[in-house]
């Protein structure tokens, strides 16, 4: 190829490569370099530091809401309880006194009021009646709760509140005593409430255990008499009737029961003329009180028929009609109140089982009868659904059930 145009060529190569820049060139661009990575840096400090100061106030936001709201619950858990405690009913038993032997020997003041507790459950948990029973606690099972910020106790609170508010807690105290003979005696009294009663004293021998066991009847005896007389009834009719008497003087014992229990001690005398009397007396003065106690309505059904029955084996069709029919009031006026009531169901079929008895004894009416027999069994069967363990052998052993079932009936 001729020279020319080799340089012509030559020629149309790219330029070289620029030379390396100077040290003033370099010194420029680290500089510039750098302040730009101080303003990254500055940028992200106080990107991180503002989110930390938002982390910070977020936190302690949440702290003291936190530490409100247990503040605000415990104060809302201490009023309830504080109201509970100022209007409760319920009794408290304090510390027994006791002789130094008897401390020595381990029954201590509070170790005494506990089996005068224990002694007073073994009543409440044998007592047939469904009363409601009083709340028997410790003296020192009452709770207690410490207002956070303010160094307050709840029960000091309760106190200054029942002071405030006329409003005096029951509360049961005693002693026992030993005499020159080493006779023991517990006197218990209780104070507070509306009703004043009098100290009730246990005479006892040397035996301790036997003083603490007669002394649960004493506990009883103040905190609830009817339920006492209701456990008497069976055993110590006289004691039971006197505690019922006194039951209609006291402020916090139900009227209305205590004329029941005399009903049901004038039932276990036979006297049944009377027994109506008192249950019917029960019925009226619960509707007094407000109150309605159905129970006493049945009882009183319960007595006619007895008195249906007897009438019926002495051959008075007559009276034995009228019994029947205050029976079928009774226990009308108890199903207008209360007519998911079993033991209703269970009184008229016995009610059913002698009126069907009547019907064929005395009118030879079999049809009647056996219309009466599929009412009985109809009630014992519902009776039987809902009973919860309750026995009907005093219906279905009956004589006049007996012969009931024996009548030639249609299927």
């Amino acid at each position: 190829m001729p020279k020319a145009t080799q340089t012509e060529h030559q020629g149309t190569r790219p330029a070289a490569k620029a030379a390396d820049n100077t040290p003033e060139q370099n010194r420029t661009g680290a500089a510039s370099y750098l302040a730009s990575a101080w303003q990254r840096g500055a940028i992200f400090l106080r990107r991180n530091t503002r989110d930390t100061r938002v982390v910070a106030v977020h936190a302690r936001a949440w702290r003291r809401f936190s530490i409100d709201s247990a503040v605000l619950a415990t104060i809302a858990v201490a009023l309830f309880l504080g109201m509970s405690a100022l209007f409760s009913d319920r009794v408290a038993i304090r510390p027994i006194q006791v002789p130094a032997d008897l401390s020595s020997r381990g029954y201590h003041e509070e170790v005494v009021a506990r089996r005068l507790v224990d002694a007073w459950l073994a009543i409440s948990l044998a007592s047939p009646t469904n009363k409601e029973r009083t709340n028997l606690a410790g003296d020192w099972e009452q709770t207690d709760v410490t207002l956070p910020y303010a160094n307050l106790s709840l029960q000091g609170l309760v106190v200054q509140a029942q002071s405030a508010f006329g409003v005096k807690p029951n509360q049961i105290g005693g002693e026992i005593t030993r005499d020159e003979e080493g006779l023991l005696t517990l006197t218990l009294r209780m104070t507070g409430g509306q009703t004043t009663v009098d100290p009730v004293v246990v005479y006892g021998g040397e035996s301790v255990e036997d003083l603490i066991e007669r002394g649960g009847e004493a506990v009883m005896r103040l905190v609830d008499p009817y339920v006492l007389a209701s456990w008497l009834a069976g055993s110590r009719p006289y004691e039971a009737h006197d505690l019922a008497q006194e039951c209609l003087v006291r402020e916090d014992c139900p009227d209305e029961r205590a004329y029941n229990l005399f009903g049901r001690l004038a039932m276990m005398e036979g006297n049944l003329d009377a027994a109506a009397k008192f249950y019917r007396q029960a019925w009226t003065t619960s509707l007094e009180l407000r109150r309605p106690f159905v129970h006493a309505l049945v009882n009183e059904a319960s007595v006619w028929n007895g008195l249906a029955e007897q009438a019926l084996a002495a051959g008075d069709a007559d009276e034995a009609q009228e019994h029947l029919a205050a029976a079928r009031g009774a226990l009308a006026q108890a199903e207008e109140n209360d007519s998911d009531l079993i033991r209703i169901r269970k009184t008229n079929a016995y009610l059913e089982a002698l009126a069907g008895l009547a019907a064929s004894t005395f009118d030879n009416d079999n049809s009647a009868a056996c219309r009466h027999r599929i009412n009985a069994m109809s009630e014992l069967d519902a009776s039987a659904d809902g009973n919860d363990g309750r026995d009907f052998s005093d219906i279905t052993d009956s004589e006049a059930w007996i012969a009931l079932k024996a009548l030639d009936c249609p299927d």
